[in-house]
């Protein structure tokens, strides 16, 4: 097993040094429309560590995790016809011949049309990322980690659903407001999935940048020469008739996505960068009304206390961007509480993340590891600690 992974190991380190560092981006000019086609793709080395006190089994299950792999293999068509409409699809090889489970990780991630015609607002209309937390809105080939925040990739919210979205800039684009309604289904929607009642799903999220747009980025490799921030708030709100996939027991590893009652979803989060520093901080809660009241625990002589509870975390994240050596590192603490009706059903976190950049965005080279403090299943430190090299190339 030690040779399979140092073999494997040795051949992502090659990969890095023997690929081509250009981009390629090829475009097709109509008479009156304008399409490109680019895409990205991410190989990587994962080893997970564990504790000695997990069952043999348990073993077993994440040692055959250690591999080479690919995380993300993605093709992006986007275009414009007659100057009013755009248009988007993305489709990830790597989530179509891997075999995944996961219906999060549906290999459509963008298929939309957005008009640009009206004075007021634009309109995007189709599958998209839905409005809501700055770690979800940030894509995978500008951030400084290969995995997501907590609170962001546990299953607190879809980040991706079907629907209509008005949005607009504001204030030489350093106010943005975005509004949508979506299905509900987020990526079950593509399995079929539907609701009894069919309420929709709200959404909106307003962000105020100062004094210019700040991208969705998270490290500073353009050495901003003035103080640059920006703060976000978002919510959202759903009613459903139907639980999905079982509800994800209350309490567990998994948190509750889709659960029939109401649920409402609010956050807000900061944003800075300055000379080469950069940091990010973010705040997710969610407040459960199931109508089913046996998921909600009971005290000690049998009373639900409450007919609702809450789930959410935070995390911070610093970065720093050092020119000369064409390297940056980073640090995130993560916090996430499953339910805050069971004592002691939160998780901690703290990942390290270094990158060195042949060719800025381009091409890149990404080392981090998780460390657990923490976990929200077994209660054990050291149960999904994580090592994961990747060197990720975009054409």
């Amino acid at each position: 097993m030690q040779n399979k992974n140092l073999l494997s190991l040795a051949i992502l380190i090659a990969t890095v040094f023997a690929v081509n560092s250009t981009q390629a981006q090829f475009t097709v000019v109509g008479r009156n429309s304008v399409s490109e086609i680019s895409g990205w793709f991410t190989p990587i080395y994962n080893f997970r560590f564990y504790n000695p006190e997990l069952p043999n089994n348990d073993h077993a299950k994440i040692n055959s995790k250690d591999a080479l792999g690919v995380d993300y293999a993605r093709f992006t068509l986007n275009g414009k016809i007659r100057g009013k409409f755009e248009y988007s699809f993305e489709y990830d090889l790597a989530s179509t011949f891997a075999g995944n489970t996961d219906v999060t990780a549906s290999p459509v991630t963008d298929a939309n049309l957005t008009y640009t015609g009206c004075k007021f607002f634009n309109v995007k209309v189709g599958y998209m990322k839905v409005p809501f937390s700055m770690g979800s809105m940030i894509t995978e080939k500008y951030s400084a980690f290969e995995g997501r925040p907590e609170v962001v990739r546990s299953g607190f919210f879809s980040r991706r659903d079907a629907g209509v979205m008005l949005f607009k800039d504001f204030l030489n684009q350093r106010l943005n407001v975005s509004a949508g309604i979506y299905s509900g289904m987020g990526e079950y929607i593509w399995y079929g999935a539907t609701d009894a009642i069919a309420q929709p799903e709200y959404m909106a999220r307003v962000t105020y940048s100062y004094p210019s747009k700040v991208r969705e980025r998270e490290v500073d490799l353009n050495s901003t020469p003035v103080p640059q921030f920006r703060i976000g708030v978002n919510g959202s709100y759903n009613k459903r008739d139907t639980t999905i996939d079982g509800g994800h027991n209350v309490g567990s590893s998994t948190p509750l996505t889709y659960i029939k009652g109401e649920k409402y979803g609010y956050g807000a989060d900061f944003t800075f960068f300055y000379n080469n520093f950069s940091f990010q901080v973010e705040a997710d809660q969610f407040r459960y009304q199931p109508a089913d009241l046996t998921m909600i625990p009971v005290n000690s002589n049998g009373n639900i206390l409450t007919k609702y509870f809450r789930g959410g975390g935070w995390y911070g994240q610093l970065n720093y961007f050092c020119p000369k050596l064409k390297s940056s590192f980073s640090v995130r603490y993560d916090n996430i509480n499953v339910n805050d009706a069971v004592k002691g059903d939160n998780g901690n976190t703290v990942s390290y993340s270094y990158q060195y950049y042949f060719n800025s965005y381009k091409t890149v080279f990404r080392m981090q590891y998780w460390q657990r403090l923490h976990d929200v299943d077994t209660h054990l430190p050291l149960e999904n600690d994580q090592l994961r090299i990747g060197f990720q190339f975009l054409f």
